[in-house]
């Protein structure tokens, strides 16, 4: 790219610049990268004094985006300017296809990219209209709420289109120009310190009779607000400070309107300032306990392979993160609430979204999927599964003895269990039919061992609040149960196990029972797991009959939804399977029942 010139602006953005500046180096050739500092006071651009190949422009103070953009573009010696900010990371292919369409259409004035946040969704200023009044304190409200059909001025809600589109405006944290566009402007209005100076930008290209268009093809992940170690309080005012500028600038109010509106954002501010916290704190800071911002961007951007995991949320999927951690084996696991998920370094969250709505900018390397959610729910992500990287890898899909157990159950009303369990197996056999890779269908029994499982921990929540520990004597049926690290265990093993390799012939998949290390009673299970909540001064001998009536009383009050019909009779079956010779192919033993 010998055409192009690369201009970052930087405030205090941390080592993540420099991740940034090596990535670009490293991906694309030919290119000049212009680094302007702002005056930063953590040393984050130092690194391109040893640097031949970055144009390093300090100034002596924070002069504000756009009139360090403006110098950038100054010093630039080639005909195509691309703004990029320290904390966004472009897919390999992404800034070519923004070229493409500049060079290709010569109505074309300024694009710009797909901006997803580190999770994978959409950001609000990736494309917008012009801002007008209504539409601004609807995207203020809209913040504040949370509530997404309040009318704003970003399209992010809108589909995403196949091809380069036509829009008022796109965000300044990675837009594309030419350097005679850019002279014709005069560059960035530098009235602007901070926010709207793209929004203007963008319009006076319009007004030079070129169009603004977004780049669906050009995936870029956009941290936001590494830069800065100012409160949400300042770059609030900022935001107001600007509004009223390019209020005034278009003549969205009446000057006297715009004072008014001024002093009333003000004021709101130094409220909130008071009750949020948020608002005084100062810049976002990534957790020691998560991945980097340049390990996310790495696996985001497809530069090494990870481990794709469904239904992570879940006690093997708990235990599972956790080994693959202290392994440095970097996963992703896919979740629409990252919020909730815990804090590992080599785990990336990401949303369905992603993968949904942004499946042609996911360029995640996946060489592993092992899902851990009802295998019956797994069809509602096959144009997920469908896609050419995720057909390829290995399968893990995890299902239950149940299929097998259960087949006797009848729900009235909707399919029971085993049903359900038997129809995704099914699917997952039609869907991976001919694939190179491998399939492999879990059938656990009873798992245990974490905080999430509800057949062992309701076992222990009803001991908890009995006096006496109860004696099923009756309950001869022996089990199996299987503690969820065994599980996250085995399939870590055979990831690794050079001779678990695909063989294209075998499109199959193998079902395999998974166990723990020795049958227990079931009422041997159940005494066992209750004595672990306290000591218990009596046993209580419960006969069948007498079950039988508990149960029935429970259900009809609702609290055994669960509990099938043939519970009771169930309790003196074996339900112990083969494991087949899969699981004693690796040199370690399932552990024994204990809670």
């Amino acid at each position: 790219m010998k055409d192009l010139s690369i201009i970052i602006v930087n405030y205090n953005s941390g080592s993540i610049l420099k991740s940034l500046v090596e990535y670009l180096l490293e991906t694309l050739t030919g290119i000049e990268v212009i680094l302007v500092d702002n005056n930063s006071s953590d040393q984050s651009a130092d690194f391109a004094t040893q640097r031949t190949n970055v144009h390093l422009i300090s100034q002596l103070k924070n002069i504000g985006f756009g009139a360090a953009a403006n110098i950038g573009a100054a010093a630039a010696s080639r005909p195509l300017l691309l703004f990029l900010n320290p904390d966004c990371f472009p897919n390999s292919d992404a800034i070519s296809e923004m070229v493409k369409v500049l060079e290709s259409d010569h109505n074309a004035g300024l694009c710009g990219a797909r901006l997803l946040d580190f999770n994978g969704k959409e950001q609000l200023g990736s494309r917008r209209r012009d801002p007008t009044f209504p539409l601004t304190i609807g995207k203020a409200f809209r913040r504040i709420t949370g509530i997404d059909h309040i009318p704003s001025f970003d399209l992010n809600r809108d589909a995403v289109p196949d091809f380069p589109t036509p829009v008022e405006a796109v965000s300044g944290a990675c837009m594309m120009t030419t350097k005679r566009i850019h002279n014709d402007l005069a560059g960035f209005d530098e009235n602007f310190f901070l926010h709207f100076e793209d929004l203007d930008y963008c319009r006076r290209v319009r007004q030079l009779g070129y169009n603004v268009l977004f780049v669906p093809a050009a995936g870029v992940f956009h941290y936001q607000g590494v830069s800065g170690q100012s409160s949400g309080l300042s770059v609030g005012r900022e935001k107001v400070n600007s509004f009223g500028r390019y209020a005034s600038k278009y003549g969205l109010l009446p000057l006297p309107v715009i004072t008014v509106v001024d002093k009333v954002l003000r004021s709101f501010l130094w409220l909130a300032g008071w009750f949020s916290r948020d608002l005084r704190s100062t810049k976002q800071r990534f957790s020691t306990l998560k991945p980097s911002l340049a390990q996310t961007a790495k696996v985001l951007t497809g530069r090494q392979p990870v481990v794709l995991i469904l239904g992570a949320r879940s006690d093997v999927g708990e235990s599972l993160c956790a080994r693959l951690n202290a392994l440095k084996i970097d996963n992703v696991c896919m979740t629409r609430r990252p919020e909730r998920f815990g804090s590992y370094r080599h785990t990336v969250t990401a949303s369905p979204d992603f993968f949904e709505q942004h499946g042609s900018v996911n360029h995640i390397r996946v060489s592993v999927v092992i899902s851990l959610c009802p295998i019956w729910e797994i069809e509602r992500f096959s144009e997920i599964l469908g896609s050419a990287g995720l057909r390829h890898a290995r399968w893990f899909c995890l299902s239950s003895s149940s299929v097998i157990t259960k087949q006797l159950e009848h729900a009235s009303g909707r399919k029971g269990v085993a049903e359900k369990l038997a129809t995704g197996e099914k699917w997952v056999a039609r869907f991976r039919d001919s694939q190179v890779s491998s399939t492999t269908v879990l059938r656990p029994t009873l798992i245990y061992g974490g905080r999430l499982n509800r057949n062992i921990n309701s076992l222990k929540k009803i001991g908890a609040m009995l006096p006496g520990c109860p004696d099923l004597s009756f309950a001869t049926g022996l089990r199996n149960p299987v503690h969820c690290d065994d599980i996250s265990e085995w399939i870590i093993r055979s990831i690794q196990s050079e001779d678990r390799l695909e063989n294209a012939s075998d499109s199959q998949p193998k079902l395999i029972f998974i166990q723990g290390g020795r049958p227990v009673t079931f009422n041997s299970m159940q005494m066992t797991a209750m004595q672990t909540t306290k000591d218990f001064k009596s046993v209580w001998i419960i006969r069948k009959s007498t079950l039988r009536v508990l149960i029935l009383a429970g259900s009809w009050l609702r609290l055994f939804k669960e509990v099938p019909r043939d519970f009771v009779e169930r309790l003196e079956k074996d339900f112990v399977f083969d494991n087949n010779g899969e699981i004693k192919d690796f040199a370690f033993r399932f552990r024994e029942f204990h809670p």
